[in-house]
């Protein structure tokens, strides 16, 4: 019943104003478009639920990937109500940018946020701390979820005539891409000898009919067999995320594309270590590298690139926190140390 008559009424400040802009009437659309959606039920009903099984177990820990996104928010507060700690262990990548990882001001002394962050380097961390995560919440564990990175294992040789587009997980930024690729090869790359293998995300799912360009096309892959897409090419065009940073790990060069109408939040992240292309330059970057290969030294600047931001797994770390961690206040405050084996629930 809570969860279905479940309704935010937000408390606005007295100036709503971002620097000198008024968004007044943005943050009123923005209630009253969250007010009409079935999304705070939704919330509420999970929130009830975590909280009831949280109330029928011994639980010490809860760990979850951290993204700081809404319902990492209300699983610490169920479990931070009830003295159970919260970990959160921050596996993708992130920049200055990433308006996620940043806090407002005030923002991290009454934000449900973790106990513990886990960091997956130095990168990380100090973008974390940079915005706004107070620094005793931060630890280095590595990068868990990326270790493979640092394997040092090829794939064998193919040919970069063979291009394997990665498309990304927004709808928008699918169809930036696919209408720059419509735009730059309204052959599929036939005439100049190319072939194209799309491969659409899993939470973004789209159909040949749909892209409107000459390619090979595949079911929705899984999470887990990017490699076995990077088998047969030779080069990868991506928008984001890490997958310029697995090609290069496997041996494949990258090109990144950014849209012309969407900020370069991952500049940052990429930096120097991959080639960049927009609509305008898509043709003429992508014939290049297909021709005359990847610029000089692009494997040492993609291995500079994932150490900075994929430190090696550091298990013992991730062990320590929780055997030794200093007490909080609320329930449960002045336990120290806990008995082995743990009680944790992963999320």
């Amino acid at each position: 019943w809570r969860a279905l008559t479940a309704f935010w009424r937000p408390r606005w400040p007295s100036r709503l104003r971002v620097g000198a802009i008024r968004v007044g009437w943005l943050c009123a659309r923005e209630s009253w478009l969250e007010a009409g959606r079935a999304g705070l039920c939704g919330f509420r009903l999970f929130y009830e639920c975590l909280d009831r099984m949280l109330a029928q177990g011994d639980w010490r820990w809860v760990l979850f990937s951290y993204e700081n996104q809404p319902w990492e928010k209300m699983i610490a507060l169920a479990a931070q109500a009830r003295g159970i700690r919260v970990a959160g262990l921050q596996t993708a990548i992130l920049s200055p940018d990433y308006l996620p990882y940043q806090l407002g001001k005030g923002e991290a002394a009454r934000m449900p946020l973790p106990d513990l962050i886990g960091c997956s380097g130095p990168y990380a961390r100090a973008v974390l701390t940079q915005g706004g995560f107070q620094a005793e919440k931060l630890f280095s564990c590595g990068a868990i979820r990326y270790r493979h990175l640092r394997s040092g294992e090829h794939l064998p040789t193919a040919p970069r005539s063979e291009i394997l587009v990665v498309l990304p997980v927004y709808p928008p930024m699918v169809r930036d891409l696919l209408s720059a690729l419509r735009r730059a090869f309204p052959d599929g790359g036939a005439k100049e000898g190319l072939r194209f293998h799309i491969r659409p995300h899993p939470l973004c799912p789209i159909t040949p009919q749909e892209a409107g360009i000459p390619a090979s096309w595949g079911q929705t892959p899984r999470f887990d067999n990017l490699r076995d897409s990077m088998r047969r090419c030779g080069l990868v065009l991506f928008f984001g995320s890490t997958v310029g940073f697995e090609a290069m790990a496997l041996g494949r060069p990258g090109l990144r594309y950014r849209s012309d109408f969407l900020l370069d939040v991952d500049g940052d992240v990429y930096a120097e270590a991959v080639p960049v292309c927009g609509e305008s330059t898509l043709r003429e970057t992508l014939l290049r590298i297909a021709v005359e290969g990847p610029p000089a030294g692009w494997q040492e600047r993609t291995w500079a690139a994932v150490s900075r931001l994929f430190a090696p797994p550091e298990k013992e770390k991730l062990l320590e926190i929780f055997k030794e961690v200093p007490g909080r206040a609320g329930p449960g405050a002045g336990l120290t140390r806990w008995p082995s084996p743990l009680p944790v629930m992963v999320q």
